[in-house]
């Protein structure tokens, strides 16, 4: 019921947000991409042992409606000589994300009999999400949001000398925090971290921790 009803939650709240732009308030569309690492391991430790290399790159493309309040218009804030103020207010955001690859190397256990097992599992997730940004200081800002991802995975191996492929799709939550530096009046830098809640289904079921690096632009 949870994961039915929080994308309508969410779009909801982003229509309820827009609609109630008041004085000083401006809404601000930004595009960005970034890199990190992500970790998980979805082969089950209780039926799987060996070498599971959980951690690897990951990239992301994210788009932005960021509904800020500034002490003053941001477009203004050049020509009149004033600091760049951070952003303040709720934001929704739509991105997709190459979550990495888990590599392992072991064996598979079935009724007591050890298979030898060797492959990759790969994830990929667009997802939708509503946050707000706190600032903290004229540049800097704090950020907290929550979100639901679609994914898919894909398992490719060599199981017991043949080789086998498996493939998923779902979706859960995510919820994240953060922290953003706005250089000048269009680029902004943010470091956030991210929890995908039980990604893999069939394939193997955990959660993965996204910690990424972004740039992004604002029109």
């Amino acid at each position: 019921m949870i994961r039915t009803l929080l994308p309508c939650i969410l779009i909801l709240a982003v229509l309820s947000g827009c609609a109630s732009i008041r004085q000083g308030e401006s809404l601000e569309y930004s595009m960005g991409a970034g890199v990190g690492t992500c970790e998980t391991n979805q082969k089950d430790p209780s039926v799987f042992t060996g070498d599971v290399d959980d951690s690897d790159t990951c990239i992301q493309a994210i788009g932005r409606v960021h509904q800020s309040r500034h002490r003053q218009p941001i477009d203004n804030v050049q020509e009149k000589g004033d600091p760049i103020d951070a952003p303040s207010g709720p934001f929704f955001e739509v991105g997709y994300r190459d979550l990495g690859e888990v590599a392992f190397d072991g064996y598979y256990t079935v009724d007591d009999i050890q298979i030898e097992d060797t492959g990759t599992i790969e994830t990929t997730a667009w997802h939708v999400s509503v946050g707000y940004t706190f600032p903290v200081a004229q540049r800097f800002a704090l950020l907290a949001l929550v979100g639901y991802s679609f994914w898919e995975v894909e398992e490719n191996e060599i199981f017991g000398g043949e080789p086998y492929s498996l493939d998923d799709d779902g979706s859960s939550v995510l919820f994240g925090v953060g922290a953003s530096y706005r250089f000048t009046r269009n680029w902004q830098g943010q470091l956030e971290w991210n929890r995908y809640s039980d990604v893999g289904g069939d394939v193997g079921e955990d959660d993965i921790d996204a910690l990424l690096l972004s740039l992004y632009y604002r029109f």
